[in-house]
């Protein structure tokens, strides 16, 4: 509050005055406001941007959801590669390619289909166009889970039946084997009662778990794993 001071012919007076400056007080708390507002909207975004790039983040993590399949040996670039699959490989969707420093691919394929025609079909096809020394494979830990479900167990076998009449008996069926072993005693170094099957693929060792075994008039039923009895 600013007073002014007169002198006449009554004596001083005072004469009390406006509030100087009321109008630059009002401007600074303007811009102050002005300031705080701009902050929370610069706030606002930068969290949204984060939330953004985390959505993103997680998309990029999930998308690969079928197994790699690893690419050895390849003197190829990244683009000669994908050439070679989109000509000889017209049905075959892959997802994305990788190479690493050593000159080692890794390929994400998009359906299971996809996936099966590359681990089958795709060395032949770099073989007969000059990469003969290719290598194409699961990486080892997801393989031993895929060897595990072409497997299958037929238990209380008698010893007197060979292996080969249990493949003969297969193959008449239209099962497609690798090989049929007789498991053995490790503490004794005997042959037992069970018969361990490993099939071509997961769907002829599925089919097999549900029909069993035939040989002749007998029949014996078949497991996908052995069930361990736990020790009391």
């Amino acid at each position: 509050m600013l007073q002014q001071v007169t002198f006449g012919d009554g004596g001083p007076k005072v004469n009390s005055g406006g509030h100087r400056g009321d109008g630059g007080s009002d401007k600074r708390i303007e811009s102050r406001d002005h300031q705080i507002k701009a902050r929370q909207q610069t706030t606002t975004t930068n969290n949204t941007q984060v939330i953004k790039n985390l959505s993103t983040s997680t998309s990029n993590q999930s998308k690969f959801t079928i197994a790699p399949l690893i690419l050895e040996c390849v003197r190829l670039n990244k683009l000669e590669l994908n050439d070679m699959i989109k000509q000889h490989l017209t049905d075959v969707r892959v997802l994305d390619i990788q190479r690493s420093r050593s000159g080692i691919f890794t390929l994400y394929a998009t359906y299971v289909n996809s996936f099966n025609r590359l681990l089958n079909d795709f060395t032949q096809i770099l073989a007969a166009n000059g990469q003969t020394t290719i290598k194409i494979f699961v990486p080892r830990s997801i393989q031993r889970i895929k060897d595990t479900e072409k497997v299958a167990f037929v238990k209380r076998v008698d010893l007197e039946v060979p292996e080969s009449r249990i493949i003969d008996a297969l193959m008449e069926t239209g099962f497609n084997v690798e090989s049929v072993v007789r498991l053995t005693n490790k503490e004794r170094n005997t042959p037992t009662l069970t018969i361990k099957i490993i099939f071509n693929d997961s769907q002829n060792r599925n089919t097999f778990v549900q029909t069993g075994l035939q040989i002749d008039s007998r029949h014996f039923s078949a497991e996908s794993r052995i069930h361990s009895i736990p020790r009391c």
